[in-house]
């Protein structure tokens, strides 16, 4: 009985032992999970911040997108006014070769008017000329006439 007793203390002794071993196995599996725990709250709160910044620049995308967009509108905006102005413009250039062309013509005319008045201006002239020199002759006969008529009435009164 007492080899018996011997080999049950053993047994408990072992027991025991591994009870210990496997209490310290417990509580390093526990330290462990306490560990894993702890890098996985690690990691998803590196998760959480990502996906927030992950957000922030998306709205930062967004707000870009929206920027490039009015921007765009912006552009064709002005793309349209300078075609409208391109066009008024060419309406203008064409107004103006217009107007140039009608210049030109009354510059023509007046010339050719100036012509015409120069040698209308001549021609009255040249009229005027020979008439004057005409009336100026009637004018000497008459005063030659006027003179023989006083010396006969003269010579009548003296007689």
């Amino acid at each position: 009985a007492e080899g018996r007793a011997d080999v049950a203390v053993e047994a408990v002794e072992k027991l025991e032992e591994r009870s210990i071993v496997a209490e310290e196995r417990a509580k390093e599996a526990g330290q462990r999970r306490l560990a894993e725990e702890e890098r996985a709250t690690h990691w998803e709160n590196r998760a959480v911040a990502t996906e927030e910044r992950a957000s922030q620049w998306e709205r930062r995308v967004e707000a870009v997108e929206r920027q490039v967009a009015a921007a765009e509108d912006e552009a064709h905006n002005l793309q349209d006014n300078l075609s409208a102005s391109e066009a008024k413009l060419t309406d203008v250039e064409v107004k103006l070769t217009e107007a140039e062309h009608k210049l030109t013509e009354a510059d023509a005319k007046l010339y050719a008017a100036e012509v015409k008045l120069a040698e209308s201006d001549a021609k009255w002239c040249a009229e005027a000329e020979h008439e004057l020199t005409e009336s100026d002759a009637q004018l000497c006969a008459a005063h030659a006439a006027a003179a023989t008529n006083e010396a006969a009435l003269q010579s009548t009164i003296d007689t």
